[in-house]
């Protein structure tokens, strides 16, 4: 009897041991991928800087997650997403196609998309009809190339045509250059196009006016993050807006705290 329950307690302190090594090897990370996308993100691999990511690392310290930040090429970074290989991704628009597979947390960060013509265009964008004549030209593939082809296809304001590029910061200068024509206009997210203008020494463009704001989020892959958990990042979003420590990190990057409202 008593070499069975040495025996027994033998097994039961083994398990206890392999409990107890499970559940201290099991701490989560949480790994957040993004695209260069300056000024909002930017840097190489794994050193990623910029507001948004400074807004995420604020809420992962105040939820005391492990989180690790990457920077990838965007198909990439969607590709990894899609197949449930990353926790979440930022800066990202939201549209109905997402909304399928990841989960939104509140906004980071607010800002707008807008047009930008030659310094000696006078053309002043307030709304589509504005744009009559005008070849139009953008970056893509992403949301914003999906945004500018919904208001052509939508509002039909008679642009001469669309061009979607693979480098905005070459669409600058080419704009510049007149290789878009006499009429010609960049759709640019503002804080992207006059990041690229100042850091590449781009002159001879001014901004024509907005045609939306919007808000950029971190979006949370289904397949890896539940929705309890973006609940708890988004609870914490809101008490690092509240104290003021959002608002403090955009101001260091002169850009906009979103509403609290999603």
């Amino acid at each position: 009897m008593r070499r069975l329950c040495r025996i027994g307690a033998a097994i039961v302190f083994a398990l206890a041991g392999v409990t107890a090594g499970s559940s201290a090897g099991s701490a989560k990370t949480f790994t957040f991928l993004t695209e260069s996308l300056p000024p909002f993100n930017h840097g190489e691999q794994e050193n990623v800087k910029g507001p948004s990511r400074a807004i995420v690392d604020a809420v992962c310290q105040r939820l005391d997650a492990d989180c690790r930040f990457e920077l990838l090429p965007k198909k990439r970074m969607m590709h990894r997403a899609r197949n449930g290989e990353a926790d979440g991704l930022f800066s990202l628009g939201r549209n109905a196609e997402r909304k399928e597979w990841m989960y939104f947390s509140k906004p980071l960060l607010q800002t707008e998309y807008g047009f930008f013509v030659r310094a000696g265009d006078d053309m002043a964008y307030e709304r589509p009809a504005d744009l009559a004549g005008y070849r139009v030209v953008t970056y893509g593939p992403s949301n914003m190339a999906k945004a500018l082809r919904t208001l052509v296809e939508t509002e039909r304001p008679g642009v001469a045509g669309v061009t979607i590029d693979t480098n905005l910061r070459l669409s600058f200068r080419k704009l510049v250059g007149g290789r878009y024509g006499d009429q010609a206009a960049v759709f640019s997210n503002r804080d992207v196009g006059r990041h690229h203008l100042r850091h590449d020494n781009i002159t001879g463009v001014r901004y024509a006016g907005a045609q939306r704001r919007l808000t950029y989020h971190v979006g949370f892959p289904k397949k890896a993050v539940s929705r309890d958990f973006v609940q708890r990042f988004d609870a914490a979003l809101t008490a690092l807006r509240e104290q003021g420590r959002v608002a403090e990190i955009l101001a260091e990057h002169d850009m906009e705290a979103a509403q609290l409202a999603r």
